[in-house]
């Protein structure tokens, strides 16, 4: 621990959230953990110097920009604004047009544009000619706890292919796909599967959701799932028995080339979280891209990310 903290020079909390006093690792793996005082602190000021976070993380100026990139993303149906459902000629509309426009059993999701970690999120399923949200009928938006001071988009689901949906078919599971750019030239540095739980609808890790890691080369998953909020380790989804070792993503050298091909489209940050979705037509599709994606989570399911995204701290010339 204390090699450790003279390392980064912060406290040695970290060496404690990611239980390195339990793993036997060389002190070169130990200190790949980056400490999130550092990595928010110093290096994610630095990537992001001059960048307008805010606007390119709400979720509607990331719809329209991948719009003109000419990137795959589920359809933007509807936006709440001052809590009034809008189309998206920001005309006022309501919610029996939505409903009419809405296939049945299709999902839409309703999200803050400016939202994270799955917070705020409503799902309306669509069950016989009716919406519906955790069993609740919903005719009106005003039916949904949507907060007024916000924005939302209305975005409608994804079907994923049935290879991920047999892992859980509830949630719309997720490769987050970690992406350095140097040059404007894209480097995935990590892939991981996000996965939901218990009939949850999201994937992400504040919703209870586990992760897994993928090999970039093969495809294949990690022997176990982990989990960020709360921990455990999962050798197999524990609500669906899906044995995670020795199984992958099907056709990966097709899927990871349309991967590389949809993350060099956006190359005017230096570093993307991106969270993609195979959709049943075999197509990658940008569900969102994050800057602040969240290093703790990754490094939870992944190890550590110093010598991964090359952070040297300042105090020390180049790291080993």
């Amino acid at each position: 621990m204390k090699r450790y903290a003279e390392y980064w020079k912060c406290p040695a909390d970290d060496y404690v959230r990611y239980g390195l006093f339990e793993k036997s690792l060389p002190i070169e793996d130990i200190l790949d953990y980056v400490p999130m005082q550092y990595y928010y602190c110093n290096y994610y000021d630095e990537q992001f110097s001059g960048i307008d976070i805010a606007h390119w993380e709400d979720k509607w100026n990331e719809h329209i920009l991948l719009k003109e990139k000419g990137i795959n993303t589920p359809k933007v149906v509807a936006l709440v604004q001052n809590g009034r459902l809008c189309s998206v000629g920001k005309r006022i509309t309501d919610m029996k047009s939505l409903l009419a426009n809405t296939l049945e059993g299709e999902r839409l999701f309703i999200k803050p544009t400016n939202g994270n970690s799955g917070n705020g999120i409503f799902v309306l399923n669509k069950i016989n000619g009716i919406f519906k949200h955790k069993e609740k009928i919903i005719t009106s938006i005003n039916d949904l706890k949507i907060k007024k001071h916000l924005n939302y988009i209305v975005q409608r689901g994804l079907i994923q292919r049935n290879d991920l949906a047999e892992i859980n078919e509830s949630s719309l599971n997720t490769l987050r796909t970690i992406v350095k750019y140097t040059d404007g030239k894209p480097h995935i540095v990590a892939i991981l599967l996000r996965m939901g739980r218990k009939g949850c609808e999201l994937d992400n890790s504040g919703q209870g959701g586990i992760s897994v890691s993928i090999d970039l080369s093969t495809g294949l998953f990690g022997d176990f799932a982990g989990r960020e909020h709360g921990g455990g380790i999962f050798y197999e989804h524990p609500d669906t028995g899906y044995v995670f070792k020795g199984k992958g993503i099907r056709d990966w050298n097709d899927i990871f080339g349309k991967i590389q091909k949809t993350v060099s489209c956006i190359n005017t940050f230096k570093l993307i979280g991106w969270d993609l979705a195979i959709g049943e037509d075999s197509q990658v599709y940008v569900i969102e891209f994050n800057m602040g994606f969240g290093i703790e989570h990754a490094q939870t399911i992944l190890g550590g990310f110093r010598r991964r995204l090359e952070i040297c701290p300042k105090h020390k010339g180049t790291y080993k």
